[in-house]
Order: structure tokens, then sequence, then C-alpha cells
């Protein structure tokens, strides 16, 4: 879950596997840009307030990541996430299948740092194209 004021940005989260699986298996990487999908106001992703309780605790939760999202809605004005206790906010999700990006059909190239991360950064930046061209198609900022 992200935050709501970074709702449609595209989050990878410096993870490259997915490009060394495409040049492994010489298949193209077909980028999906989704956006609205936000059904609820995240204040806060809460990684600080996780990082409290496992510190005060010394524990980490098996059933939430390393987040803890501090949410607004209804029933409850302001509230921690930790189970689905919200009324979910209209959703209209968009979502375009991009051009695919063709890789180099040499195995070795999964192993080339530099070319992997020079894929990485192209599919990031195709679907942050994506994602803002949808964004850009919302008649209501909030809902749809």
């Amino acid at each position: 879950m992200r935050s709501w004021r970074r709702r449609d940005q595209a989050t990878l989260a410096s993870r490259h596997g997915f490009v060394r699986q495409g040049i492994r298996c010489q298949v193209p990487i077909v980028p999906v840009a989704t956006v609205g999908g936000h059904a609820v106001f995240m204040l806060s992703e809460g990684r600080w307030l996780a990082g409290l309780g496992e510190r005060a605790f010394g524990f980490k939760s098996r059933l939430r990541g390393a987040t803890l999202p501090i949410i607004a809605g209804f029933p409850f004005p302001l509230a921690l996430d930790i189970l689905p206790a919200h009324v979910p906010l209209p959703a209209k999700i968009r979502t375009e299948v991009l051009d695919p990006i063709h890789l180099d059909p040499d195995p070795e190239r999964a192993d080339d740092l530099a070319y992997v991360t020079s894929i990485y950064h192209q599919v990031e930046s195709v679907l942050q194209a994506g994602m803002d061209r949808l964004a850009g198609r919302r008649r209501f900022p909030i809902f749809f």
C-alpha cells in the first residue's frame, strides 16, 4: 500500500529480477500501467510506527510487512489499517497494456548489471509515462 499522494507513482522497489528472468527466458517485458485502485485515503504508510512496534516488542509482524498504514475514512475518521475496518471509496480502475520491451537474446546479458539496470530504468520510465497518461484522464480527481 502507498500513501494517497504517491498513488500514481510507479514503484518497482529496485527489484531487477524480472529483467533477468525475461533475458533468460528470451521473452519481452510487457509493462501494464494501472491507476485508480486506491479506495481509501492512506495518510501514511506507517513505516515508523511498524518499526517502533518491532523495537518495543521485539517481534516482526508476520501478517503485515514493514508498514502499519494510517488511514482516514468511514466509519472511523482516523485508524490503523490492521484489519480492513473501513468502507472503501468508489474507485474506477484504469489499465493500459503498454508496448513490449524487447531484450537482448543473449542469456549472458542477465549477468551484465549495467544492461539489466538500463532495461529496469526503461521499464520504470515507460510504466510511469503510462500511469501519468491514465491519471490525466480522471474527470474527478478523487474517485474517477
